[in-house]
């Protein structure tokens, strides 16, 4: 897998997880739309830890020590 994408694919990930907490903000009185959106952000946060366990590891050591601050 390419590092770029990999990377991108954090960033795209963080992005919809930053739009579905605000969503979950803004639908406060819709119990259906409120779990849509907490739903949402419980796969994602499931993506972005199974993208972070197993392949970040795969990244060039500088590469994740300059973006995740990992070793």
């Amino acid at each position: 897998m390419a590092y770029v994408y990999l990377l991108d694919l954090h960033q795209l990930i963080d992005q919809r997880l930053a739009e579905a907490g605000q969503a979950v903000d803004k639908t406060k009185n819709d119990p259906f739309e409120k779990r849509f959106h907490e739903g949402r952000i419980e796969i994602l946060s499931a993506f972005k830890d199974f993208l972070t366990e197993n392949l970040n590891p795969k990244l060039p050591r500088r590469i994740r020590v300059g973006y995740f601050g990992m070793k």
